[in-house]
């Protein structure tokens, strides 16, 4: 295990500039409830266009389902050849859907005990955020059909659950962010962790998170953080810095063939991570000056709001994009040689989201066998190699193989944890941040 990962909590703890709490955020856009993924493409003329929600359902008998609106990419693809064949049938690079044939229906059954666990289990989360072989293998192994309903903003989410009661659904993927908030409203639950004895396997720097301090209400489901994907055939000069991003998208190859995030704190990241300054602030004069940097050195080379530039560098419209780096690896699967990925300097961010059980759940049993199943190496390792987001198990690591491609993009290379610094709302005014990120869209969809 890295040193960095081994202080990962602290570390970005201490790096948090201005941070006047221990609890730090991951957020996304609040002035946009309606849907958008960080997980799918949207298109690469996606600055306004928005996928709906989809449902991806695992009968008992292995048949799967898939309800939405999907660019037919090749992770598509994947994903849903793995729901086609089962976990036999996936392959991504010659490493099977069951890695060193693990028998994920029989690791459901040791998870789930001797508990009564009922016929369906819903989960709410972000589209393409679970690998398709590990659901059915705990469908098979431990009865319930599993259910899974998308988002694609933490904030819709959150209204559906008030509005419905949070009876909807048994498990709710939130991120860091809305802990606290979803724990004042009631919404979620305390944990039973006599139910689920795999939380040993979680590593302790994430055993006792400052926003659920010893995971009450919350376990760990997947890490990551933002970067910069590039293609170095057309881009010569090594892009290193958020500064080196900024001067590449006027590039007259460049210009016109840039992508970020659709999500206002990654955009105001680009400005105050350059700086190496306070992300955080809620200053209306330091917010209003990175509005005016992004109209200037951004909008007139953007081409658009993408949560996923992958398939947008592939077709060509992109050269040069900010992307999460479990998105953006998939690339390197299609096309190794062409695109550079780079943990920019001086700053960048570190999200994570976490299983939560709704306070309505009508089914906790099948909940909380759920998640310890989840806290099992050999099923995390599943769902690393499939996501390529780490989820903090131990023993992960060594159990990927050595063929999958970019393992720098799954576990952070030594000195990266140090400088990523997490999200706070508190003190942040979203609502101005929110109100400057529309006019900067506006801007750029007038071209």
């Amino acid at each position: 295990m890295h040193q960095g990962q081994n202080r990962i909590w602290r570390d970005c703890h201490l790096r948090s500039p201005g941070c006047t709490s221990r609890h730090r955020a991951r957020y996304r856009n609040l002035g946009h409830l309606a849907p958008r993924s960080k997980h799918n493409n949207p298109g690469s003329t996606g600055s306004f266009n928005k996928p709906r929600d989809g449902e991806t359902i695992v009968n008992n008998n292995g048949t799967i389902r898939i309800l939405a609106s999907q660019e037919w990419t090749r992770r598509n693809f994947l994903r849903l050849a793995a729901m086609a064949g089962g976990a036999a049938a996936l392959s991504v690079n010659g490493v099977s859907a069951a890695l060193a044939g693990t028998d994920l229906s029989a690791h459901a059954k040791t998870a789930a005990g001797n508990a009564k666990l009922g016929d369906s289990l819903f989960i709410y989360s972000w589209a393409g955020y679970a690998n398709p072989a590990v659901l059915e293998g705990f469908s098979t192994g431990a009865g319930p059909r599993v259910q899974v309903a998308t988002f694609d903003s933490v904030e819709a989410a959150i209204a559906k659950l008030e509005i419905s009661g949070s009876a909807d659904h048994d498990i709710v993927v939130l991120g860091d962010a809305y802990v606290k908030q979803t724990v004042e409203r009631k919404l979620i639950q305390p944990l039973d962790h006599t139910k689920i004895p795999n939380l040993e396997n979680l590593r302790g720097d994430f055993r006792d998170p400052p926003f659920d301090p010893g995971n009450r209400y919350t376990v760990m489901k997947n890490f990551g953080t933002i970067g910069i994907l590039y293609n170095h055939t057309v881009i010569k000069d090594e892009i290193k810095s958020w500064d080196d991003f900024f001067r590449a998208a006027a590039l007259p190859d460049v210009s016109g063939r840039v992508s970020v995030l659709n999500d206002q704190p990654s955009v105001f990241g680009l400005v105050f991570w350059r700086e190496g300054k306070d992300y955080n602030t809620g200053d209306v004069t330091r917010l209003e000056q990175a509005r005016d940097v992004l109209l200037k050195e951004l909008v007139p080379h953007l081409k658009a709001f993408d949560a996923n530039p992958v398939q947008g560098m592939l077709n060509g419209d992109y050269v040069l994009g900010q992307g999460y780096l479990g998105s953006c690896r998939h690339i390197f699967e299609q096309d190794p040689d062409s695109y550079t990925w780079v943990y920019p300097t001086p700053q960048c961010v570190i999200w994570s989201d976490h299983y939560a059980v709704p306070t309505g759940s009508k089914n906790v049993a099948a909940a909380h066998a759920f998640i310890n199943y989840m806290l099992d190496p050999d099923v995390a390792a599943e769902e690393v190699a499939f996501i390529g987001y780490d989820t903090g198990v131990k023993g992960v690591v060594e159990k990927l193989p050595a063929s999958l491609i970019r393992k720098d993009m799954i576990v952070f290379p030594d000195g990266v944890a140090q400088r990523l610094v997490f999200q706070q709302v508190e003190g942040s005014n979203p609502s101005r941040r929110v109100e400057i990120f529309n006019e900067i869209k506006a801007a750029a969809s007038r071209g």
